[in-house]
């Protein structure tokens, strides 16, 4: 029996830590709530739960575990990986590989150490997924000459209940963080940078056969996925997030208005539409609305200004005394207000889009993933992400996976069994290819 320390009792664990637990290891799981912490483990007699912060628990159970995985915000990976150097043992999370992350490889590799990260849904699946096809093509003869990638977690259209058309399924801090990302993609052969202000002003439509439409936006940076993905000379190279429409002419709005920013400010004992008001320069007895609407340059009645007043940012409640900056403010907001109930189902959707060249045939691949959650258990992006690090942590415990170093899932020996354990899981996607 392995033992593996899981760090954090989040949104996604629970299905990561049953399968581990299924499979026959041995899983601590460390999280500040013991609600959290013991919902994730489900009473199974080979689960220690211990509540504490994961990052100071982590001297002193690193050295118990064979393998670790953190499931902390991704700001914390850098601090967990040295405690896995120093005690000799594999890593894995689900979070892109910054350059922090990479800083670790030539040790991990020198100790004999798998450091697996972007072992998640998105990353983690699109690049199974991608690579997968990609390699299938090359077999074929074929050139890649475009790749555009979509992934949006979203409620599903039942739970589709209040006027933002979002829920959150996965950390609101990262939501947040997203708000305010540039996006860098390639376009024929050139490459296009978008700043963080204006990528919500280039929102566009996509359809998803059989799901409905959906308004799309570029996803940070595109351009490392040509190498990542062995398509150096590849002249299209696209990611892009799905919401419902009216996502993206909000969050504008919200841009415009300051309320993602962090600088430190006096903001106790205000109220929200206080709080409001201070953004516009507006006086608090004014007509919030239309000071609002001059400030932005838009109509009364438009719908961002519908969403936020719904949200709660007119209202007279008090500050809490921990905000202490406008994200904050969103922060809470968003945390208690944009929430599932119990009996709600989230929807997952991916789509992979390739335009191909054999020869002097032109042919384009869809390849799509529609995932439900379960009302009443595990979202979709719970499964989603949570699933693949725990598959790859049982790989790396039985020795399929020799890899050594700081890596990505884009190598053979990772993506095709896990792939392939996903399935069996019901995370299908579906292929399609047509003549251009």
């Amino acid at each position: 029996m392995k033992h593996v320390l899981v760090l954090g009792a989040g949104m996604v664990a629970r299905p990561c830590v049953q399968y581990l637990l299924k499979q026959g290891h041995r899983v601590t799981v460390v999280d500040t709530v013991r609600e959290r912490v013991e919902h994730v483990l489900g009473g199974h007699e080979n689960g220690i739960p211990v509540v504490g912060d994961g990052l100071k628990e982590a001297a002193r159970l690193v050295p118990q575990a064979d393998l670790v995985i953190s499931l902390l915000p991704w700001v914390f990976h850098k601090d967990v990986a040295p405690f896995c150097l120093r005690e000799n043992k594999h890593f894995i999370n689900a979070s892109y590989m910054n350059d922090e992350m990479k800083a670790f490889s030539k040790d991990a590799e020198r100790q004999g150490l798998t450091f697996l990260a972007e072992m998640g849904c998105d990353p983690g699946i699109d690049h199974m997924t991608a690579v997968r096809t990609i390699r299938e093509v090359e077999k074929r003869g074929g050139f890649v000459k475009s790749f555009s990638s979509w992934c949006g977690a979203l409620p599903s259209l039942e739970a589709n209940t209040n006027p933002w058309g979002y829920k959150l399924s996965w950390s609101p801090g990262d939501l947040l963080h997203a708000c305010v990302r540039p996006s860098h993609y390639l376009r024929n052969g050139k490459e296009i940078f978008v700043p963080a202000e204006e990528v919500f002003q280039r929102s566009t439509l996509k359809e998803i056969e059989g799901v409905g439409w959906f308004e799309e936006y570029a996803n940070a940076n595109s351009l490392p996925y040509a190498e990542l993905y062995g398509i150096p000379n590849t002249p299209n190279i696209y990611r892009a997030t799905l919401r419902f429409p009216g996502w993206c002419e909000t969050i504008r709005a919200m841009q415009m208005l300051g309320l993602f920013d962090t600088t430190s400010r006096p903001l106790a004992g205000k109220t929200l539409r206080q709080f409001t008001a201070g953004l516009c320069g507006a006086d608090e007895k004014s007509d919030l609305i239309q000071a609002l609407a001059a400030f932005l340059g838009m109509p009364a009645f438009a719908m961002p200004l519908k969403r936020l007043e719904w949200l709660g940012l007119f209202s007279d409640e008090l500050l809490s005394d921990k905000i202490r900056c406008n994200r904050d403010v969103v922060f809470d907001l968003f945390s208690r207000k944009l929430g599932f109930d119990k009996d709600e189902r989230d929807l997952l959707i991916m789509r992979h889009e390739y335009e191909v060249v054999f020869g002097a045939k032109t042919r384009r691949i869809l390849s799509t993933l529609v995932h439900y959650g379960e009302a009443g258990g595990d979202s979709a992006i719970a499964v989603t992400t949570g699933f693949p690090p725990a598959i790859g942590a049982d790989l790396i415990l039985k020795g399929t996976i020799t890899l050594r170093g700081v890596v990505a899932p884009v190598y053979p020996q990772i993506y095709e069994p896990t792939l392939a354990e996903l399935e069996r899981n019901g995370i299908v996607f579906e292929e399609k290819e047509m003549s251009l």
